[in-house]
C-alpha cells in the first residue's frame, strides 16, 4: 500500500519479468532438445575420428624424412617395422574405444569420456600445427637451408 491507498505493482529487477524470463529460457533450450546426450556423443566420436585421420595422415607423411622422430615408442616401433601395421594399430584402438563409447552411449561416463578424447586429440593436433609452423620457417632460414660444401641454399 503506498500512502495515498493505492497498491504499487512489485518491482522487478529486469525488463522482461518472470514469464518473460520463463519464455526466453523455454526458447533457448527449445533451440537445442535435438541435441541429447546421445547425439552428443555422435558428435564428439566424429570429431575424433576427424583428427585422428589427420594425426594418421601426418604421421606417416612424416616418417618418410629423416628428422622427424614418432614420440610414441610403440607407435614408432610399428612405424620402423612396417606402416600398415600403425594403420592396424590406431584403427583397432579408435574402433574399440569408439564401440565402448557408442554401447554407453547414455551415461555421463560416456559423454566425458568423449570430451577427453577430443581435448586429447586436440592437443594434438595443435603438436601437428606447431610442428609445420616450425618446418615453414625452417624453409626460410638460409642456415639450415644451406649446403655446407657448396655454399648455396638447397631446395
Amino acid at each position: 500500500m503506498s500512502i495515498f491507498g493505492a497498491t504499487q505493482p512489485p518491482i522487478t529487477t529486469d525488463r522482461l519479468g518472470i514469464q518473460g524470463r520463463e519464455r526466453f529460457t523455454d526458447a533457448v533450450v527449445g533451440q537445442f532438445l535435438w541435441l541429447t546426450r546421445p547425439r552428443r556423443v555422435l558428435l564428439l566420436l566424429a570429431a575424433v575420428w576427424v583428427i585422428n585421420l589427420f594425426d594418421l595422415r601426418y604421421t606417416l607423411s612424416e616418417s618418410l624424412h629423416s628428422a622427424f622422430h614418432e614420440l610414441n615408442p610403440l607407435a614408432a616401433s610399428l612405424l620402423s617395422r612396417d606402416p600398415d601395421l600403425l594403420i592396424y594399430y590406431k584403427f583397432g584402438l579408435l574402433f574399440s574405444s569408439s564401440v565402448i563409447l557408442l554401447i554407453c552411449r547414455m551415461t555421463k561416463v560416456a559423454e566425458l569420456g568423449c570430451w577427453v578424447l577430443l581435448a586429447a586429440y586436440s592437443c594434438v593436433a595443435v603438436r601437428w600445427w606447431s610442428y609445420f609452423e616450425q618446418r615453414i620457417a625452417a624453409y626460410a632460414d638460409p642456415a639450415v637451408n644451406t649446403d655446407p660444401i657448396l655454399g648455396c641454399i638447397c631446395p
